[in-house]
């Protein structure tokens, strides 16, 4: 199989949507996996991601807005250098390279099987995001702060409170050999 280069791994998970560290973060007791974050409907998030397969990796900074169906989420590659923009409205999702588009699809799934050849979780994002498993989908719990969902791993690391809503600071996910960290530094709601 063809070694994959730095590039296409961060391409790869910009089409997931969708930073691994070595200490546990404090995580806020009262938070579990409960779904209480479910009626977030509207909120925008700041942050960086991390990827790391077959021993290589590569980040970039995102900043993620959510109304209802419609999505925006912008990625910049480290020091600014790179674009990449995932434009969703629940009937089409688009993929833009430096302002041009680049792929069109009717689910954000869908354009990473095209984009990629293999279909990525990013329908369930929009939920791990948030701190809880998508609801249309089987889940299993491991503890409060951990559940699998479609083969992934989610692991929240550390939480934030933010108007209310214990949204999660720092998710690990991962599957087979592919490691994703998110790191949210902004929460909007």
């Amino acid at each position: 199989m063809e070694s994959m280069t730095s590039g296409r791994i961060i391409a790869r998970f910009l089409l997931c949507l969708c930073l691994t560290g070595c200490a546990r973060l404090p995580i806020h007791p009262e938070v579990t996996v409960d779904g209480s974050n479910i009626e977030l409907m509207q909120w925008q998030c700041v942050g960086r991601v991390g990827v790391k397969q077959n021993g290589r990796g590569g980040s970039a900074h995102f900043n993620w807005s959510q109304s209802a169906a419609k999505y925006q989420i912008d990625f910049t590659g480290p020091i600014g250098v790179g674009h990449a923009r995932i434009v969703g409205d629940g009937s089409e999702v688009n993929l833009y390279i430096d302002n041009k588009i680049q792929g069109t699809a009717e689910s954000a799934d869908e354009l990473t099987t095209q984009f990629l050849g293999s279909q990525l979780p990013v329908s369930g994002l929009v939920f791990w995001i948030r701190g809880i498993p998508d609801p249309e989908k089987q889940w299993r719990q491991l503890s409060d702060f951990e559940f699998i969902q479609q083969g992934w791993h989610i692991e929240i690391v550390d939480t934030q409170i933010v108007a209310s809503y214990a949204l999660p600071r720092k998710l690990r996910l991962h599957r087979d050999d592919l490691k994703l960290t998110l790191v949210l530094t902004q929460w909007m709601i």
